[in-house]
């Protein structure tokens, strides 16, 4: 029994001081670079999606949606576009990337109806390419 708690002691030792002394690369490795601060809307609701470093991100808030790209290598802001032609209550239910084509997929729950939206989106411009696109509507909220 000696034995076998020596040994777990000893793999135990080995284990963790690997660990602490090799997982660690020095900060002077790392090529680190940062951008200029900007502000980000406080919402309750954002997505974001990673294109070829570039980070999209999707937030609503209060009628008005905020479309802000990104550097995905030092965060510096891009571009930033807000809109407020949405209805007070939206859903934002996905951001999609298929192929060459980003859409934005929201719902909104109007008099006991929910409705599916979709809009695209220009990434190089950071805005939506046309209006919205009405999918299809439900007489329930879906959850």
């Amino acid at each position: 029994m000696y034995i076998s708690l020596l040994k777990y002691f000893l793999f135990t030792l080995t284990t963790f001081s690997s660990l602490l002394f090799y997982a660690q690369e020095k900060a002077s490795s790392f090529n680190l670079k940062h951008g200029e601060s900007y502000s980000i809307p406080h919402t309750e609701t954002i997505v974001s999606l990673n294109i070829n470093n570039v980070i999209l991100s999707v937030s609503f808030e209060n009628k008005k949606i905020t479309l802000h790209s990104c550097d995905g290598l030092n965060l510096s802001l891009i571009k930033r576009n807000e809109y407020d032609n949405f209805p007070k209550k939206i859903t934002i239910e996905k951001l999609l990337q298929l192929e060459n084509h980003i859409y934005l997929f929201y719902s909104s729950f109007i008099d006991q109806i929910e409705s599916l939206y979709v809009r695209e989106i220009e990434l190089e411009s950071c805005s939506f390419k046309d209006n919205a696109k009405f999918l299809f509507q439900l007489n329930k909220n879906v959850t």
